[in-house]
């Protein structure tokens, strides 16, 4: 009896491996092409990042060159500029009676082509930095209207022939209002314009078409400091996986692999590239495993636009400036966009609608300590390039 017993537990053994072994047949089959997108190569994982590889001279990208991984091979420079030319009413430009960017579309008239418009203004990043209160705001002003939704996500994700009539069609209510209020400008909230590059097959490819085909529009840029911004996009997407008592280990491991993969990369590919394969959020909202670390490297994203749109079309604005004083940072956006004002007591709700704070614990003190130290050089960067000093975060 004793010997069938044990036979039995050996059958059973061997069941639950074997069945083992094909749940992770499937989970690889399932999430290597997904993972080779985000990686060519496993880096391995480590208790200690690999580096610093920050503190290194930095290769830095040329928009001649070709932007690494990319989810769609087919989205050239051509491909976009073809579907933004039959969109758009380049080279002939957009109507001057209106503030924002309108024309007739055929027959090219007032009294039988159909006005459409696109936005003129554009709050392009970033990811958890308060954009959202930020954009409700900015609308209470009679001259700003935006969208049928905040982020369309169009000019990153969505740009294709098939989708060009919806993004007119997402703004066909504000084209009607601005119509009767030509002074009204519209708003797009993707705050994905300024960074989401894994669409295109070159990292510059959406700064230059916006400044071909929307030479005088106008972005607005809300950057929270990069560590707090990093944490607070994790738990975001993690809310509904796992149990959260487990979330700050959990995030401190995901940091320390997605720092050991980043300095990795920057020894062999210039510092966008990396930043590029560093963004990739399918990781995070399908599995909750893994930190999308490049986003918070602000300075790359803001440096490669600056190259073909100038600085005096952009608006650089602080998440922790806002919730000290969030009525003086939609005044500094009003008066940008020379746009009517509201008086405060209209924003009462919106200005002191404060979000409950995270219930969860803050982040590990040593995994604050590694990502203060990582994000340490590209914040002065950051400072440098925008000769401003509150972007090194030090009144946190």
């Amino acid at each position: 009896m004793v010997g069938k017993s044990n036979a039995k537990k050996r059958k059973a053994a061997v069941l639950s491996i074997f069945a083992a072994c094909l749940a992770l047949g499937y989970t690889l089959n399932y999430y290597q092409p997904r993972l080779l997108r985000r990686w060519s190569s496993p880096l391995p994982f480590t208790e200690k990042p690999q580096g610093p590889a920050n503190h290194s001279p930095v290769q830095h990208y040329t928009c001649s060159d070709q932007g690494g991984i990319s989810k769609f091979k087919s989205r050239t420079f051509g491909a976009l500029r073809s579907i933004l030319t039959d969109l758009l009413p380049w080279p002939d430009g957009f109507i001057e009676s209106f503030r924002n960017q309108c024309w007739y579309r055929i027959p090219q008239n007032a009294n039988n082509g159909s006005l459409a418009c696109v936005p003129k203004v554009f709050l392009a990043g970033f990811p958890k930095c308060g954009s959202t209160q930020l954009y409700q705001m900015i609308l209470k002003s009679e001259e700003v209207v935006g969208g049928s939704i905040k982020e369309l996500h169009w000019w990153t994700r969505n740009i294709r022939n098939d989708t060009a009539h919806l993004y007119l069609e997402y703004f066909s209510l504000a084209t009607d209002f601005i119509r009767l209020h030509p002074n009204t400008l519209a708003l797009d909230g993707s705050q994905s314009t300024i960074w989401e590059t894994g669409y295109t097959q070159n990292l510059c490819d959406i700064p230059r078409l916006m400044s071909i085909f929307l030479p005088d529009a106008k972005y607005i840029l809300i950057m929270r400091e990069p560590v707090s911004r990093l944490y607070s996009d994790f738990l975001y997407f993690c809310q509904n996986r796992g149990n959260f008592s487990s979330a700050k280990h959990d995030f401190h491991l995901y940091t320390l692999a997605e720092i050991a993969r980043f300095n990795d990369c920057l020894s062999h590919h210039p510092l966008s590239i990396c930043v590029r394969n560093s963004t990739h959020d399918f990781v995070i909202k399908e599995t909750c495993r893994g930190v999308r670390l490049g986003i918070g490297i602000y300075y790359d994203h803001i440096s490669r636009w600056l190259k073909y749109v100038p600085r005096q079309q952009f608006l650089f604005l602080r998440t922790e400036d806002m919730a000290r004083d969030p009525y003086s940072t939609v005044q500094q956006v009003w008066r940008f966009l020379s746009v009517k004002q509201k008086p405060k007591e209209d924003l009462t709700s919106l200005l002191y609608s404060q979000r409950n704070k995270n219930p969860h614990d803050d982040m590990l003190p040593e995994t604050k300590q590694i990502l203060t130290s990582f994000y340490e050089v590209y914040n002065q960067m950051l400072t440098d390039f925008l000769n401003d000093t509150r972007y090194r975060w030090r009144d946190n």
